[in-house]
C-alpha cells in the first residue's frame, strides 16, 4: 500500500541546523521530518537510511512521505512511539535554540531555561515552536523600532545629525566616535551615558542603535538645553 502525506511545515521556516551562540543569517525556509510529526502527529523517519532501519519508508524532499509496498509489517506501536519521541526531542532542541537566538539578538539579557523532563517532549516542542515564532516576530518589530530611523527620526534631528557628523548628509554618522564626542549627534563622552539613561537607553558600550542615540540626544536636550554648535533641534 502506498501512503502519501503532504507535509504541513512550520510557520517560521527555519534553517536545517539548530543555532548556536554567534549564529548568523536569516533562516527562512526548509522542511523537517520532526515538524511534520509534531504537526501531523505521525511518524516520519529523518533520512532514507533511517527509513530503512525503521521499515517505515523514505521521506522525499518534496515534502511527501511514501511508505514502501507491503505496508509497515514488523513495526510495533512501541517502535513508532519511540521514533516519534526522538523526533520531538529534535524539535524541542531546534525551537529552543531559535527562541534563544532571536531573543538574544534583542539584547535583553536572556537566560535560557533548563529543562530536565525525561518524558516524551511533544508538548514542549509545540510550546517552544510557538515561542520561537513569537520571538522572531518580536525581533522584526524591535529591529524596525531601533534601526529604521527614516521611519521615525524627525527631520529637525536628522538635520542636526547631518550638521554634526554627516558632513551635510542626513541623518549623520551613527558610528561616529572620537576622543571627545560620540553618536550621530556629537554628544560628549562625559555625558552620553547619562543622557541615554534619561530616556531608558543603555550606555554606549552596551548598545548604541539609532534609537538609542536619538534617546541620548533627547536626554541631552532635556538636561542641558540646546548646547550644540550646529542649529539645534
Amino acid at each position: 500500500m502506498i501512503v502519501a502525506l503532504t507535509a504541513v511545515l512550520g510557520f517560521a521556516g527555519f534553517k536545517s541546523s539548530a543555532p548556536t551562540d554567534g549564529a548568523v543569517g536569516d533562516p527562512r525556509t526548509s522542511s523537517f521530518e520532526w515538524e511534520r510529526e509534531i504537526l501531523a502527529g505521525r511518524n516520519h523517519p529523518a533520512t532514507a537510511q533511517e527509513a530503512g532501519r525503521n521499515k517505515v519508508g523514505a521521506v522525499q524532499m518534496s515534502g511527501e512521505l511514501t511508505a514502501p509496498t507491503g505496508g509497515t509489517a514488523g513495526v510495533g506501536a512501541a517502535d513508532l512511539k519511540a521514533n516519534a519521541c526522538r523526533s520531538a526531542r529534535k524539535g524541542l532542541r531546534w525551537y529552543r535554540g531559535w527562541h534563544a537566538y532571536w531573543t538574544r539578538k534583542m539584547q535583553t539579557g536572556f537566560t535560557d531555561v533548563v529543562i530536565r523532563s525525561t518524558g516524551c517532549p511533544k508538548y514542549l516542542a509545540r510550546v517552544f515552536r510557538a515561542k520561537a515564532y513569537t520571538a522572531r516576530k518580536a525581533y522584526e518589530r524591535w529591529y524596525v523600532y531601533q534601526y529604521h530611523w527614516w521611519e521615525w527620526l524627525p527631520l529637525n534631528w536628522q538635520d542636526l545629525g547631518a550638521c554634526e557628523t554627516g558632513y551635510g548628509r542626513r541623518p549623520g554618522n551613527f558610528e561616529h566616535s572620537n576622543s571627545r564626542f560620540t553618536s550621530a549627534f556629537g554628544i560628549s563622552w562625559a555625558e552620553y551615558d547619562a543622557d541615554a539613561a534619561y530616556f531608558g537607553s543603555p550606555p554606549w558600550h552596551v548598545r548604541h542603535t539609532p534609537r538609542d542615540q536619538y534617546n541620548a540626544a533627547r536626554g541631552h536636550l532635556a538636561r542641558f538645553g540646546d548646547g550644540w554648535t550646529c542649529p539645534g533641534p
